[in-house]
C-alpha cells in the first residue's frame, strides 16, 4: 500500500450475501466522500470501506451483508464493469503465457523482451502478459507511483477513429511537474521487458489502459505500451527505426482474418520467435496454415502445433472464478429430518448432538451460470530465411560402419565390363562407375 488510509485508491471485489448465493460488485479506486452503488439496488459509501480492512464486512443500505475482498487477476477480468470486447479469460490467457515460455536474458547489455499483441479488447491478457514479465522490469519509483495512482498526469483525448485517419497513439502521459515526467521517461528507457498491445479502436484502448492501471495500483502499467494504429503502419514504422532488423520476441494475433495481417508480424518478428494465432473457428487457423505453404516463395514460418481451447463453467456466486478447471461442490449439510428432530428436542446438546449424526456430504459438479473459453491457438515458430540458414554435416564422433560383403556375381560383372571396353573412352567410364561400385558396396 502507498497510502496510510486503508483500502484508500485500491479496486476491490464486494461481495453482497443471499440465500441464493449473492453478488459480486467490482468497484473502482475507493476515495473519500463518494458513494458507491451495487447490486440490488443497494448503496455503501466509501468512507465506510475506508475504515475497514481486506476481509471485513459491512452492511449495505438495504441491510445487506458485504464481504470485502481484494480480487484476484482472474475475478478482476471476470467482474470487469463494462464489456466493450469479449475478454480472455483467466485459463486461456494463463495457457498463452505460458506457450510463450518467457525468460527475461542476465546480460543487461541484451535487447529488451517486447511482445507484441494485436487485439487488446479490454485488456485481460494485456494484464497477464504484464506480470509475467513483470519481474523483468526495476522497480518504480514511489513518487511515480503515488501519482499514476492518484491521476497526476493527463492523457491525450480519445479520437473518433471515423473522421480521421489512424496514428499510433502510445496514451502517452503527461506528468505537471517537470521532475516527474523526467522520472516517466527515464524509467521507460530502463525497462527490460515490454507488452506493445494495438488495437484500431481508441475506445477499447483506453478502456484497457483503465483497466491495467487500476488494477493493485498501477502495478502492471508501465510494463505495458498502448498503441492505436493499423498493424501495417505500427510495424513499418518500428523496422524502419532499427533498419529492418526484427526487434519482436513473441507475437500474438486475436484478429477475425488473421492471415492478411501474418506477413507484417512475420518481418518484425525475431528468428526462434513464437507467433500465436487465436481464433474462434479452426478454419481461421487452417487458412493461416495454406498462407504459410502457399505461393512460391518459402516463408520462414513453421506450425508447430495448433491447440483447442477447453470451454470452462464459472459459477457467479464463486469467489475463486475464472482459474479454468471444472469446479465442484463439496460440503455437510443437515438433512431436513436431522432440522426437524433438532427442533423438537428439548435440550440444546441435544439437539446439536443428534443433528451432528445425520450430517451428510454433497458431492458433485458445481451448478454453473456461465461457460466461458473455448476457440484454438495456432503455434508458429519464426525460422531462419534460407540464405541465413547453415546445414553443417557429417557427425563429431567418428566411427566405422561394419563392412558388406559383396556379391560375387556382381564383381564378375565389373571385371567382364573392364575387359570389353578397354580403350574405349565410354568404357573407361562404365569401368570407373562399376569400380566405384564396388567401393561403395566394399566401405559398406
Amino acid at each position: 500500500m502507498y497510502t496510510n488510509n486503508g483500502l484508500e485508491y485500491d479496486t476491490l471485489l464486494l461481495h453482497q450475501k443471499s440465500p441464493t448465493g449473492g453478488k459480486f460488485t467490482l468497484t473502482p479506486p475507493i476515495r473519500p466522500n463518494e458513494t458507491l452503488k451495487i447490486a440490488y439496488d443497494g448503496e455503501l459509501s466509501t468512507d465506510l470501506l475506508l475504515q475497514r480492512n481486506i476481509l471485513d464486512a459491512v452492511t449495505d443500505s438495504r441491510g445487506r451483508m458485504v464481504d470485502i475482498y481484494e480480487p484476484t487477476l482472474p475475478a478482476y477480468v471476470h467482474h470487469a464493469p463494462s464489456r466493450l470486447a469479449t475478454p480472455i479469460y483467466a485459463q486461456d490467457a494463463n495457457l498463452i503465457t505460458s506457450l510463450f515460455d518467457l525468460h527475461p536474458d542476465p546480460d543487461p547489455a541484451a535487447a529488451p523482451i517486447e511482445i507484441f499483441e494485436a487485439g487488446t479488447g479490454i485488456g485481460g491478457l494485456t494484464l497477464h502478459l504484464a506480470r509475467a514479465i513483470h519481474a523483468a522490469n526495476p522497480p518504480v519509483p514511489a513518487a511515480l507511483r503515488h501519482a499514476l495512482v492518484r491521476g497526476d498526469y493527463k492523457l491525450p483525448p480519445v479520437r473518433d477513429n471515423s473522421n480521421e485517419p489512424l496514428v499510433e497513439d502510445h496514451h502517452k502521459m503527461t506528468f505537471a511537474d517537470p521532475s516527474l515526467q523526467a522520472m516517466h521517461d527515464e524509467y521507460l528507457a530502463l525497462r527490460r521487458a515490454v507488452v506493445h498491445t494495438l488495437d484500431v479502436r481508441h475506445s477499447h484502448s483506453r478502456y484497457a489502459h483503465k483497466m491495467v492501471r487500476h488494477f493493485r495500483q498501477a502495478q502492471y502499467l508501465f510494463n505495458v505500451s498502448f498503441h492505436v494504429a493499423e498493424i501495417q503502419t505500427y510495424l513499418e514504422q518500428r523496422l524502419a527505426e532499427t533498419h529492418g532488423k526484427p526487434f519482436l520476441t513473441h507475437a500474438f494475433l486475436d484478429l477475425p482474418e488473421p492471415e492478411e495481417h501474418v506477413h507484417a508480424v512475420m518481418q518484425a518478428l525475431k528468428p526462434d520467435g513464437t507467433l500465436l494465432v487465436f481464433a474462434p473457428s479452426i478454419t481461421q487457423i487452417a487458412c493461416v496454415v495454406k498462407w504459410v505453404g502457399g505461393g512460391t516463395e518459402r516463408k520462414p514460418l513453421r506450425l508447430e502445433k495448433t491447440l483447442e481451447l477447453p470451454m470452462a463453467t464459472n459459477n457467479e456466486t464463486s469467489l475463486r472464478i475464472g482459474s479454468g478447471g471444472k469446479e465442484w461442490d463439496v460440503r455437510y449439510v443437515k438433512t431436513k429430518k436431522a432440522l426437524l428432530e433438532a427442533s423438537k428436542e428439548e435440550s440444546a446438546d441435544e439437539a446439536t448432538t443428534g443433528s451432528a449424526k445425520e450430517d451428510v456430504l454433497v458431492c458433485r459438479p458445481m451448478v454453473y451460470q456461465r461457460i466461458v473459453g473455448g476457440g484454438f491457438i495456432g503455434v508458429f515458430r519464426k525460422l531462419l530465411d534460407q540464405c541465413d540458414r547453415q546445414v553443417f554435416e557429417g557427425s563429431l564422433k567418428q566411427f566405422k560402419r561394419k563392412s558388406r560383403r559383396v556379391n560375387e556375381d556382381t564383381i564378375g560383372k565389373v571385371e567382364m565390363a573392364s575387359e570389353t571396353t578397354s580403350g574405349d573412352s565410354a568404357g573407361v567410364n562404365t569401368s570407373t562407375e562399376a569400380e566405384a561400385s564396388v567401393s561403395k558396396w566394399s566401405r559398406e
